[in-house]
């Protein structure tokens, strides 16, 4: 480029494309790689992949959560709102059956004749107004006497083989033990025998009560005729409505007490059990008033008042 003056010179065209003249035809130029560069045009970069494994993370993650973990928790929740809350329950005692109610009823008042079995003549009497019981010696025909020394004897030898044979338990005496036994047998068919063998000559009271009469000793007396009149108090007596009549025996025994008042209680007698049914005798309910309510508690060896 040439100055003439103070004025540039204008090249036309064709002088700026004259050879030697203007500039040289451009040659492209490669872009500068710096060492240890690869070039664009080899595939995509480190920094892409990254970014293409971290978007290919967040899309599983994402699935993940929305089709298992999501759906997991919303099914747990749906079971905790229907699974009912278990309240802990506080234990009660079943209530005591209701016991059977009844009324204890006044004994009867008796008068029994007791009637001579045979011809005799009376060895001995009780006296008049002596209070026996059922099964008491009321009466003896003469001769007794011996009958009565056979049955005393046979008793009190009875008795020593009874402790012979303790102690030979005792002792874990096998040899004596046997023996003892079998006096212990043989002395208790001697006093059956001599009982036996006496009750020709003596009358016992069939209840208690008293005894009264008019005949004495030495007196002489025909069969059926009557030797003592015995005038008995028969117990009170109650009968009771059970559901449970299985527990009960005839002959067991039984307590009763008052509905108002548990503390006041005695022991009964079955008497019979007969369609739910138990009916009682109360010898020893003397504490109790005739007519007061009463309940029956049970078997006496049931122990505690309920």
């Amino acid at each position: 480029i040439g100055m003439a003056g103070s004025k540039p010179v204008e090249l036309s065209g064709a002088a700026y494309n004259k050879p030697g003249i203007g500039p040289a035809p451009a040659t492209p130029v490669s872009p500068a790689v710096r060492p240890g560069a690869t070039s664009a045009a080899k595939g995509p970069g480190i920094a892409t992949i990254i970014l293409f494994i971290l978007l290919i993370a967040a899309i599983a993650a994402a699935a993940y959560y929305f089709l298992v973990y999501a759906k997991k928790t919303t099914e747990d929740a749906g079971i905790r709102r229907k699974t009912p809350v278990t309240q802990p329950t506080t234990p009660t005692t079943p209530p005591k059956p209701e016991l059977a109610v009844s009324m204890l009823q006044a004994g009867e008042h008796m008068s029994i004749s007791l009637k001579a079995p045979r011809d005799g003549t009376l060895g001995w009497i009780a006296a008049l107004n002596t209070n026996v019981r059922k099964g008491d010696v009321v009466a003896k025909y003469a001769g007794f006497e011996k009958y009565e020394r056979k049955i005393t004897d046979a008793k009190a030898s009875l008795a020593r083989y009874q402790n012979k044979l303790e102690k030979a338990t005792k002792a874990k005496n096998k040899g004596a033990m046997a023996e003892a036994e079998a006096n212990v047998a043989r002395k208790q068919r001697d006093v059956a025998s001599a009982e036996k063998a006496a009750a020709d000559y003596f009358l016992v009271a069939p209840a208690a009560g008293l005894v009264s009469g008019d005949l004495k000793v030495g007196a002489t007396v025909s069969s059926n005729d009557e030797i003592i009149r015995i005038k008995s108090a028969q117990p009170p007596t109650a009968t009771f409505t059970v559901n449970n009549e299985g527990t009960y025996k005839a002959g067991a025994k039984v307590k009763i007490a008052t509905k108002r008042d548990r503390n006041l209680s005695a022991e009964c007698n079955v008497v019979s059990i007969v369609d739910k049914q138990v009916k009682l005798d109360c010898p020893n309910a003397s504490n109790i008033k005739a007519g007061a309510a009463i309940v029956l508690l049970g078997p006496a060896a049931a122990g505690a008042t309920p």
